[in-house]
């Protein structure tokens, strides 16, 4: 007579496959998110402040003078400001509607327009993917090219790899003595204060919101 088997699963043996399935599962979930959910303009952990160096706004009294007057003068600089600093964009991202981290430079000028009303009111778009928002300020016959003088509250699209297609987006401080100052989100995953030659190479224009 033919006797059964006894087979006997080892809780160690156990554990170890359901540690692996998980390793596995978070491994598929992540690569989804990366597919399906980044923001084709900016890779995934942001645009490196090494593109070019305009972080080191200097803090000086004429700085915050003329700040403080863009803070009066647009909704978007105000809601912007006190973001300064703040990491990982999470609540910029789950604003437009993501569950896991993107690249959040337009969903960070998205929420500032939002705060105001502006999308409600079709003063802007909202937007994830850079090209986007350039091509509905064009469409609208709101956008100007590297050059313009800004004003305070417009959007500044950036053409980091200088070939005609914008991967960057932040917003105008305001404009002083041929340097664009700026507010951007998802600089190195950080929301900073930047500063440009009104002729950079790098600029490639403005959105015009109608404050």
């Amino acid at each position: 007579m033919m006797q059964k088997r006894k087979y006997k699963i080892s809780k160690k043996r156990l554990a170890v496959d359901i540690v692996c399935l998980a390793a596995v599962l978070a491994l598929i979930a992540f690569g989804v998110n990366r597919v399906f959910f980044a923001d084709k303009g900016d890779d995934v952990t942001g645009v490196s402040v090494e593109k070019e160096l305009t972080t080191a706004v200097d803090d000086t009294a004429e700085h915050e003078k003329l700040l403080a007057k863009a803070i009066k003068a647009s909704p978007m600089v105000k809601a912007a400001v006190p973001n300064i600093g703040y990491k990982g964009g999470k609540k910029f991202w789950t604003y437009c509607g993501y569950s896991g981290h993107i690249d959040w430079c337009a969903c960070f000028a998205s929420w500032c327009g939002g705060q105001n009303g502006y999308i409600d009111d079709g003063k802007m778009e909202e937007f994830v993917y850079v090209p986007y928002g350039v091509n509905w300020f064009k469409e609208k016959k709101r956008w100007k090219d590297v050059g313009y003088k800004p004003t305070s509250g417009s959007l500044i699209f950036f053409d980091w790899d200088e070939d005609g297609t914008a991967n960057h987006v932040g917003i105008v401080e305001y404009y002083h003595d041929g340097i664009v100052y700026t507010i951007e989100g998802n600089r190195d995953d950080t929301c900073i204060e930047g500063h440009y030659s009104l002729n950079s190479k790098k600029i490639l224009g403005y959105g015009i919101i109608n404050e």
